[in-house]
């Protein structure tokens, strides 16, 4: 069974955190503010921006480290270097996405490297065809 598990940057700061710092946990929102509870069952729950959420597919890559809507993977080509892919949830499933070819996404993932993501890491979406 996947564990079910998402992120989002903070939208304001905490005791314990800061504006924009990441936080994991369960999902929740009421009226349009989104939060992010640290367990299950947690009485304290973070606001969070809604367009930074996303899920965890399930899947690490080649390091071990969980892999979430958002994040920008590199792949190694052979003589080619290395592709970089975008992570997206498209079609009721995850998604490689990097504008000259979509592919499902766990083909590969083992393969490949989060080298950071679309909100923390913009300037690895230049060139990249997908804004």
């Amino acid at each position: 069974m996947r564990e079910i598990l998402f992120r989002g940057k903070l939208n304001q700061n905490t005791m314990n955190h800061r504006k924009g710092d990441w936080v994991y946990g369960l999902l929740a929102n009421q009226g349009i503010k989104w939060y992010i509870s640290d367990s299950f069952g947690n009485p304290i729950a973070y606001e969070v921006i809604p367009e930074t959420v996303g899920q965890y597919t399930g899947s690490t890559d080649k390091n071990g480290n969980k892999i979430f809507e958002g994040d920008v993977l590199a792949t190694p080509m052979d003589y080619l270097g290395a592709v970089m892919d975008i992570v997206k949830f498209k079609d009721g499933s995850f998604w490689r996405i990097n504008g000259a070819r979509d592919k499902p996404y766990l083909k590969g993932a083992c393969l490949s490297k989060v080298i950071g993501n679309i909100h923390d890491n913009p300037e690895l979406l230049d060139g990249m065809g997908n804004g």
